[in-house]
């Protein structure tokens, strides 16, 4: 097409494909992409052409969104999958949090929006405790 700019890691590519099929319920497909994307995204953190921090931090946040999505429409159907796809969410939020955090600092409005969505999955003490380790 043209006037279309293509990114030079095809990630952006990704991330409207992900986000026009999650919009239309197909969740598992965005998951893929997304995860896809992430991927390439953490890949080029170090590696040119780089890609930003919080560009990754937006796709951990969006393959979180995917499975808390995902998680929705299992509605309590297979637990174990969605016992897997929850701890999944949780640490793609933390995640996105941390690299928000270190990016703009505690104070940030930012931030603060991270660590609302992964305190929205109501992580237990043994998850937080868990997280805490990573650091």
């Amino acid at each position: 097409m043209a006037g279309m700019h293509h990114s030079l890691t095809g990630a952006s590519e990704l991330d409207r494909e992900a986000a026009s099929l999650s919009i239309d319920g197909h969740n598992i497909r965005a998951l893929q992409l997304n995860r896809r994307s992430l991927k390439i995204k953490l890949h080029h953190v170090g590696i040119a052409p780089f890609v930003a921090l919080m560009d990754v931090a937006f796709s951990h946040r969006a393959v979180a969104g995917d499975l808390v999505s995902i998680i929705g429409r299992l509605n309590g159907a297979n637990e174990t999958l969605s016992t897997k796809h929850r701890a999944e969410a949780l640490d793609n939020y933390y995640d996105a949090f941390k690299i928000t955090k270190d990016t703009y600092g505690n104070d940030s409005v930012l931030t603060n929006a991270d660590w609302e969505l992964f305190m929205s999955m109501d992580p237990t003490k043994e998850e937080l405790m868990s997280l805490s380790r990573r650091i």
